[in-house]
């Protein structure tokens, strides 16, 4: 892809600008993963990629109008990397009482 990239993360700003298509690739890949890890300052935040000034792709994070979402983040971790089965039926049950 051909134009200036542009990597912008939540409350980081602008962590790339290049017009390399393949580092930028990598460098969203990243914070992606960091976004989602539960560690550092990224974590929770959304992800944007922008060629010239343009969104091509675009991860949110669990941050939603400034407020931390604790509870559905912890919940999301199980479902995602433990015990898919009972954990989707608690975040279930924790959705619709919030």
């Amino acid at each position: 892809m051909i134009g200036i990239h542009e990597i912008i993360v939540g409350n980081v700003g602008t962590v790339f600008v290049d017009t390399d298509g393949q580092d930028a690739k990598k460098v969203f890949e990243q914070y992606v993963r960091e976004s989602c890890s539960g560690i550092g300052r990224s974590y929770g935040e959304d992800v944007t990629w922008m060629i010239d000034d343009e969104i091509v792709e675009e991860h949110f994070g669990f941050i939603a109008e400034g407020i931390r979402q604790w509870p559905v983040v912890d919940m999301w971790r199980n479902v995602y990397h433990q015990r898919p089965a009972r954990t989707a039926l608690k975040m279930e049950n924790l959705m619709r009482n919030w």
